[in-house]
């Protein structure tokens, strides 16, 4: 995918930057729920809200991806 869209003259320098912001993304996301748990409510709740409200962003800029099949020319 990452070579249909940028071309693969540069997968190299496109998946590192990919695969780091995923790196980091997978390590410290999972700890976020955690880090907000509300011990007054008990709820973990906070937490997932915040998850969500930076996944709806990222789901929004995937779909202005360019769609497969698609000719740039």
């Amino acid at each position: 995918m990452a070579g249909d869209l940028f071309g693969v003259w540069v997968p190299g320098r496109t998946m590192g930057i990919i695969l780091v912001a995923d790196g980091i993304a997978e390590s410290l996301f999972p700890m976020l729920p955690g880090a907000l748990y509300n011990d007054v409510a008990k709820s973990f709740a906070f937490g997932f809200i915040v998850l969500t409200c930076v996944a709806l962003p990222g789901a929004l800029i995937v779909s202005f991806l360019p769609k497969a099949g698609k000719s740039k020319e």
